[in-house]
Order: C-alpha cells, then sequence, then structure tokens
C-alpha cells in the first residue's frame, strides 16, 4: 500500500487557477513578445501609420507585453499588487480592442499572404478571400476578450482575493 507523503503541501483551487492564469499570461506575453521583434513586419502590418505614431504604437506594445510578463510572476509570489494590475490590464484589453487589432492589419496581413510582399500595401491590391481578415479579426477579438474576461472575474472572486491577503 502507498503511504501518503506528510510533509506535502496540497495546492488549493485558488492557487491552482492563479497558476494557470499566470502561466497562460507569460505564454501569450511572450510569444507576442517574440512576434513583434520585426520592426519592418510591424511597420507593414500596421500602415497606413508611419513616423512618431508608429514608432511609439510599437513601443507601447513592447512595454505592454512586458508588463504583463511581469504581472504574471507577481500573480505566482502571490503579490496582491499585481493581481491589482492584472485587472487594469485586462480591462484596458478590453476597452481598447480595437486600437489593439484593427481591421487593417488583418487585411494588411492576408494582402501580405496572398501576393507575397511585404512593403507599402496599396489599394491596387484585391483579396481573393475578402473575409479571411474578418474571421481572423473576429478570432483575435473573441481570444482576448474572453480571456480578459476570465482573468478580470477570476481575480475578483472573494476566495482569490483572500488568497492573496493570507
Amino acid at each position: 500500500m502507498l503511504k501518503r507523503r506528510k510533509n506535502v503541501k496540497k495546492i488549493s483551487k485558488e492557487e491552482k487557477g492563479i497558476l494557470v492564469l499566470a502561466y497562460l499570461m507569460l505564454l501569450g506575453a511572450t510569444y507576442r513578445l517574440m512576434g513583434i521583434h520585426d520592426y519592418e513586419f510591424y511597420q507593414f502590418m500596421f500602415q497606413p501609420l508611419s513616423g512618431a505614431s508608429l514608432f511609439f504604437r510599437y513601443l507601447g506594445s513592447i512595454v505592454l507585453r512586458l508588463m504583463v510578463i511581469a504581472t504574471a510572476f507577481g500573480l505566482i509570489v502571490k503579490k496582491e499588487f499585481f493581481r491589482k494590475v492584472a485587472i487594469v490590464i485586462c480591462c484596458f484589453t478590453v476597452l481598447t480592442i480595437y486600437y489593439k487589432h484593427p481591421y487593417q492589419v488583418f487585411k494588411n496581413i492576408a494582402i501580405g499572404q496572398e501576393y507575397q510582399v511585404r512593403d507599402t500595401v496599396s489599394v491596387t491590391y484585391e483579396l481573393e478571400n475578402p473575409v479571411f481578415p474578418v474571421i481572423s479579426m473576429i478570432f483575435y477579438y473573441f481570444v482576448d476578450i474572453t480571456f480578459s474576461l476570465i482573468v478580470i472575474l477570476y481575480l475578483r472572486k472573494l476566495s482569490v482575493k483572500q488568497y492573496f491577503h493570507v
């Protein structure tokens, strides 16, 4: 018969939930951070933005990803401050979803894939399947909004709040 270890700490369901959300935040932010390392491609995706507005948007994307990574680590080590920061970041994501993922980006990516271009997208490019960018945008909106709402609702639960105050 197997004996149970006496020194093994049982993980609460709140802690499991926080760890899952924190690791998903880490994975998502790291993946997206690696995806924006190519400034030329970022410039292609977000045209017609140019100059300072493109640069500050790029810088904001990097800062947001780094904040999410730091917040995820803060959640893992049970810091109340980072619980609040995670809620604020997720509210910000829901409120600025169109700015984060404008339709034009999905259209530019579709044109880039279809015509194998990474330069200025002009109005002369017509998509064979114009619904593809719309479907991609809806998918991204769904994932971002759903995940953000799950994080907000979970981190606002009384038992989770109490977990951070222990």
